[in-house]
């Protein structure tokens, strides 16, 4: 209490100080002073911790009715992260591609039967099941990321103490609810003081104001003090923490998710298209070999086949050969169109944690509770 609060409500020695009864003297201007400053300003003190109080929980509140949006908002911004979209569209065209390249190299593969021997092997069977192992693994990877990302999101917002799934918000409702109630009844207990005050001012007025220690009566209207204790909250015991706590905890769980699937699904992947890349130069490097026999060779072929099967055959290896060429690029794009498949990984999490932090409780929202807290400070001091 600071020196405007008029402690001294009588004059002389009281028992407690003298051990005897003395005269008393009341100052009935202090005590009426006394009874509307804990009514008046005391009482309202205790209303505005109420108020911010009740801001801050709505604050929590809205966080957890949106609960459900926060969750989607979080897995397509990590699904927008890894670039998944643009993989399922490389994925279509990577399904085109496969139709185009197996047509061809059928067809280029039916041509050169009669004269397979002479010329150098393109290993295309090989080549497909590579190919088709890429687009396995690429439909794969995708389908688990749509298969377990809500639920590595319900994981991250599942709280550290207790068993709330939206932890934060549900943690810190929890918490100012009980705060609330005993702020409550903190101010009940305090506004029936002030009116007890009131009474015996009421009374003394209207008496001699010296009177014999134990010879008067003073009777009040009655109230009773609140019963109860303040109840002890069993939230927040890591205090301003828990947002800090949660964040550090949400990263981690996103940083080992993402470690998983690049070591179950993007790694495999990823090594399938180097493969690709180092192979189909080769294979390309062929089919010009295959070509250049044939303008060489062209009587030791004709002696085998037709000259208008041998000029077929080499309009089909440049076509296989131009169809390949197209490859180099579209898989070079495909390892770059996410950075899960271009293992930077250390890029997605650092990318990711802005978000983790808005959706696991609102920035803005949690400034507004420290803003509350410190205009609560002066109050509390005031009033405690």
């Amino acid at each position: 209490m600071d020196g405007r609060i008029p402690i001294n409500v009588w004059t002389g020695d009281s028992i407690a100080r003298s051990g005897r009864g003395t005269l008393i003297k009341l100052n009935l201007e202090n005590l009426d002073a006394l009874s509307k400053l804990i009514t008046g300003e005391t009482s309202g003190m205790l209303a505005e911790c109420v108020i911010f109080l009740n801001e801050s929980f709505n604050i929590s509140e809205n966080e957890n009715k949106n609960f459900a949006d926060r969750k989607k908002q979080l897995s397509e911004g990590f699904k927008d992260k890894i670039n998944l979209f643009q993989l399922e569209e490389m994925e279509r065209t990577l399904i085109s591609k496969i139709n185009s390249l197996e047509e061809v190299a059928d067809e280029t593969i039916e041509s050169i039967s009669a004269v397979k021997h002479l010329l150098p092997d393109f290993a295309l069977d090989a080549l497909k099941e590579r190919i088709n192992e890429l687009f396995k693994g690429i439909k794969s990877f995708i389908e688990k990321v749509y298969d377990s990302i809500d639920n590595e999101i319900l994981e991250i917002f599942k709280n550290i103490d207790h068993d709330f799934r939206d932890g934060v918000s549900e943690e810190m409702m929890k918490h100012l609810k009980v705060v609330k109630q005993n702020i409550d009844q903190i101010k009940n207990q305090n506004d029936i003081y002030g009116r007890q005050i009131a009474d015996i001012r009421s009374i003394m007025k209207q008496q001699d104001a010296t009177i014999l220690d134990g010879n008067f009566q003073i009777n009040c209207s009655g109230e009773n003090m609140v019963q109860g204790l303040v109840i002890p909250s069993n939230y927040l015991g890591r205090k301003m923490k828990i947002l800090k706590d949660h964040i550090d905890d949400g990263i981690k769980k996103i940083a080992d998710y993402v470690q998983g699937i690049y070591d179950e699904y993007a790694s495999k992947i990823v090594d399938v298209i180097k493969y690709l890349i180092n192979t189909i130069p080769k294979i390309r490097k062929n089919l010009r070999h295959a070509i250049e026999m044939l303008n060489v060779k062209k009587k030791e072929f004709l002696s085998l086949i037709p000259n208008v099967t041998c000029n077929y055959i080499k309009t089909k290896l440049e076509e296989l050969d131009n169809t390949l060429g197209k490859w180099e690029p579209f898989l070079n794009d495909l390892k770059a169109v996410s950075p899960i498949l271009d293992n930077h990984l250390d890029d997605i999490v650092k990318n990711m944690k802005p978000l983790i932090v808005q959706m696991i409780f609102e920035p803005s929202h949690y400034d507004d509770m420290f803003i509350s807290r410190k205009a609560l400070t002066p109050v509390f001091s005031s009033v405690l």
